[in-house]
């Protein structure tokens, strides 16, 4: 199974006419949910009547998609993604973020992620 976010990362096409918001992919011009999980349905839809039409009309008026805070936190790598979780951890705890530093040894020798918090 393929999530939406690995979907529209395939190709700039996708992410053209394509945004992720929660574990539903949308097409920016028709409003309608896609099935991510077939790249057949995702192929097909960009291929409608309705879409090409939604598209040509949206071009024309030059009207731009704000990505939401969610569809923007899918296209994180995995890096930003172990950082974003640290921090989170961190401020739940009421731990300072300069900590992080004096852990980063630790993390380092014994994390199967360790790499990714090298700055």
């Amino acid at each position: 199974m393929v999530a939406p976010h690995e979907r529209l990362s395939q190709s700039a096409e996708y992410r053209e006419n394509y945004i992720v918001q929660g574990n539903v992919l949308w097409c920016r011009f028709c409003n309608v949910e896609v099935d991510h999980n077939r790249k057949d349905s995702v192929n097909k839809h960009l291929h409608t009547t309705k879409h090409l039409k939604n598209k040509s009309k949206n071009n024309n008026s030059n009207l731009t998609v704000q990505r939401t805070l969610l569809s923007f936190e899918n296209t994180l790598n995995e890096k930003e993604k172990i950082n974003t979780e640290v921090v989170a951890a961190f401020t739940f705890a009421d731990i300072p973020l300069e900590k992080i530093e004096k852990l980063k040894p630790f993390l380092l020798k014994h994390c199967k992620n360790g790499m990714k918090f090298m700055v």
